[in-house]
């Protein structure tokens, strides 16, 4: 019994050094993540790993503290070799040990649910992820036909930095905590980041179109009103060629029917869950795509 406990990797933090073998455990389940995701997440996440004696990693998982009122699960992953052996719920119970907060969320893969379930975490939603190619005209044909339209059509502009506070603000209102650090960082390394404003130059909405693996990602999306959103979405597809991935949260009626109408292919339907089923804070009906999965 004590050799195969002296053979278990140990679970330690990551750095920065460890990119190339976080980025080889997210290849080998075959997720789309690049290294400039695992750098950024290592800048504002804590990123638990097991280590093996080679110095691979056999899992990882990451912890996105965004202030008292949220923090964030994400990058679950056990290597083929480890699995069954007990990994995944260490990492979880290290999570939750290092979290002090009043809401803690992921978003649950059919592999991972049943530790999730174990530890007393409750589905309060769910997010359609769309992979593909979806048609730009039939986006473009949805825009004004979103509950909430205005009057006058969609302001649309390039963000800087400059835009970034203003971001920064109408994201607070929608997650109900500040995560400027992450979107500094997703803005960076933009291929667009669009905005919306209205007639007064209030900010009604932003979308980051982000570079991953074979796809671009529109992540996050957040708009004042329906329309907005679709307009957004319409006009990110369109200076983006190829292969575009959207995570939208299912309260959003009006844009999974735009998505619908413009044959956007559904991948699958990923629940939402907290610790003990606690409400997500903020007002949630802005949110209109999610970040990156392990960000929320």
């Amino acid at each position: 019994m004590a050799g195969e406990n002296e053979n278990m990797p140990r679970l330690m933090d990551c750095s920065i050094a460890d990119v190339p073998a976080l980025l080889a455990l997210s290849r080998h389940v075959g997720w789309p993540h690049t290294a400039d995701d695992w750098s950024d997440l290592l800048g504002v996440a804590t990123v638990f790993g097991h280590r093996e004696a080679d110095g691979t990693l056999s899992s990882s998982t990451a912890l996105v503290r965004f202030g008292p009122q949220l923090a964030s699960v994400g990058l679950v992953i056990v290597h083929d070799r480890r699995r069954g052996a007990g990994l995944g719920r260490e990492l979880m119970q290290r999570c939750l040990d290092s979290c002090n907060c009043e809401c803690l969320s992921l978003i649950a893969t059919p592999m991972g649910r049943p530790v999730y379930d174990r530890l007393g975490f409750l589905q309060v939603g769910a997010v359609a992820k769309f992979i593909g190619e979806p048609s730009r005209e039939g986006l473009q044909a949805a825009v004004g036909r979103g509950a909430g339209a205005a009057a006058t059509p969609v302001r649309l502009l390039t963000a800087d930095r400059t835009s970034l506070a203003d971001i920064v603000a109408l994201d607070a209102e929608a997650n109900g905590t500040l995560r400027e650090g992450m979107l500094a960082r997703m803005l960076m390394r933009s291929e667009h980041a669009l905005l919306a404003r209205d007639g007064a130059g209030r900010l009604t909405g932003y979308v980051f179109v982000m570079q991953k693996l074979g796809l671009s990602q529109l992540a996050p999306l957040v708009a004042r009103d329906d329309d907005t959103a679709i307009a957004l979405i319409a006009a990110a597809a369109q200076l983006t060629p190829g292969m575009l991935r959207i995570d939208v949260p299912l309260q959003q009626a009006s844009v999974l029917d735009a998505l619908r109408d413009a044959q956007w292919p559904r991948a699958s339907d990923d629940p939402v869950m907290t610790l003990q089923g606690k409400p997500l804070p903020g007002q949630r009906l802005l949110v209109r795509a999610i970040s990156f999965q392990a960000w929320g």
